[in-house]
């Protein structure tokens, strides 16, 4: 039989136990005290020593104490900013990434490094999917910023992201930003053609080799550089020009087969099928396309092209008002809005639509005839103007109207150089290739 303790021993086992819980608190927080005591004291010694070491000019050194110092005190702007200044000195792009990647997002005073990291994402690293991100977040806290509108409309240029490019443009109107060059995109979007896609492409995928938009961009450039009849010349160039347009359908093919339902590459044979009358086949593309495509002018045209075939008035009506919402400068819906209008015998509406879409595929002729958007004269910016208000884009037209009462005579639209190094730099020049306009490449009758 076992017996109890003494009432005395369990009292003085409380008392035990309730020193222990009385005393570890205190000892947990003197520990914790002389552990954050001999951090602060780390710490100060890490920046006195990145202070010698910066006037010193050991730029080597530097970055390395940096990158101890951010490891020790991640929030801390200054170990950022030294880890910058270290890594651009050493001509270090990656190095510079590494610690403008981590700095804060919080108000307008970061918006000088967060361009630089974009700078550094759309030049040297060829990151063009973070640097448009990247661009996004310079736009949260200064939705002025011009070089960053312009960045990201050109990356959804050259990617042919058509609504994400017409978003960016009348985003870009709505702040304020009154650059004639973000509407020239947005009004050719229905049909973009860059001289230097195919080059530009190829250049991101170096640095990102599997992003699907990156791959199915390249593989639409190589295709619209061929399209149009294979034209007059001696046998041996046609043979070659015959051996391209089998490759140019072997990639797409290939792409299409590993993203099927990749937006961008959808509308592209979806408006392949418009173009050869074959209504089965848009009608499946349209059944199959992704989400998306709900935000997206071209699907929305593409079923009132079908429902006119159909004979749906009602139906066709309805999806070529939202194409129109969607995209008020496209005159390729304005044409099919003046067919449907013709046949519903409403034939003064049809004849004003057909005038209308008329005017913007003659000004789109006229600004393919350019080089690039730069060489583009301003009364061509005046009749982009006059469209816009005509067919009601109210953002369009108050941003170039704003742009023509501040410009004192007509000259060339400005663009401002994006990438780093300066206008001789290899990335200028890049740069400045992307936004010509290639006129040889477009479909004949657009």
């Amino acid at each position: 039989m076992t017996s109890n303790p003494p009432i005395s021993d369990l009292d003085s086992r409380r008392k035990t136990l309730w020193i222990v819980v009385a005393v570890l608190p205190v000892a947990a927080g003197l520990v914790w005290g002389a552990i954050r005591a001999i951090g602060m004291s780390r710490l100060s010694g890490i920046r006195e020593r990145a202070h010698h070491l910066e006037e010193e000019g050991a730029w080597p050194d530097l970055l390395i104490v940096a990158r101890e110092w951010h490891a020790l005190a991640p929030a801390d702007r200054d170990a950022m900013l030294a880890g910058v200044l270290a890594a651009r000195r050493l001509r270090d792009p990656r190095a510079a990434a590494e610690f403008l990647a981590h700095f804060p997002q919080e108000n307008p005073d970061d918006v000088e490094w967060l361009s630089m990291l974009a700078d550094l994402q759309f030049g040297p690293l060829t990151q063009p999917v973070p640097g448009a991100r990247t661009c996004r977040a310079i736009l949260r806290l200064d939705p002025k910023h011009e070089r960053s509108h312009q960045r990201l409309i050109y990356f959804h240029a050259m990617l042919q992201e058509h609504a994400a490019l017409l978003t960016a443009a009348h985003n870009a109107a709505k702040n304020g930003v009154d650059n004639p060059e973000f509407h020239i995109y947005a009004f050719l979007a229905d049909a973009p053609r860059l001289s230097n896609g195919i080059a530009q492409t190829e250049q991101w995928i170096q640095g990102s080799s599997t992003e699907p938009t990156l791959l199915v961009a390249h593989a639409l450039h190589i295709a619209q550089s061929l399209e149009g009849a294979i034209p007059s010349m001696d046998e041996s160039q046609a043979d070659a020009m015959r051996v391209a347009r089998q490759k140019r359908d072997d990639q797409l093919k290939l792409v299409r087969e590993r993203f099927p339902r990749n937006l961008t590459m959808t509308a592209y044979f979806m408006n392949q099928a418009m173009e050869q009358g074959h209504a089965a086949e848009v009608g499946e593309l349209l059944n199959t396309a992704p989400s998306e495509a709900d935000d997206d002018d071209r699907f929305w045209r593409a079923r009132g092209w079908l429902f006119l075939r159909l004979g749906e008035h009602a139906e066709a009506e309805s999806a070529l008002l939202k194409a129109v919402a969607l995209n008020p400068l496209s005159w390729r819906t304005r044409y099919s809005l003046s067919d449907l209008r013709r046949r519903q015998s409403r034939m003064d509406e049809a004849e004003h639509l057909h005038r209308l879409a008329g005017f913007g595929r003659r000004l789109e002729r006229d600004v393919l005839s350019h080089r690039n958007v730069r060489s583009i004269p301003q009364e061509l910016i005046v009749q982009l103007a006059e469209f816009a208000e005509l067919c009601g884009d109210v953002p369009t037209t108050e941003s170039l109207r704003r742009h023509l009462a501040v410009s004192e005579e007509a000259k060339p639209v400005q663009s401002i150089d994006v990438t780093p190094g300066g206008p001789e730099s290899p990335s200028a020049a890049s740069h400045r290739a992307g936004l010509d306009i290639s006129r040889s490449s477009r479909r004949p009758g657009t």
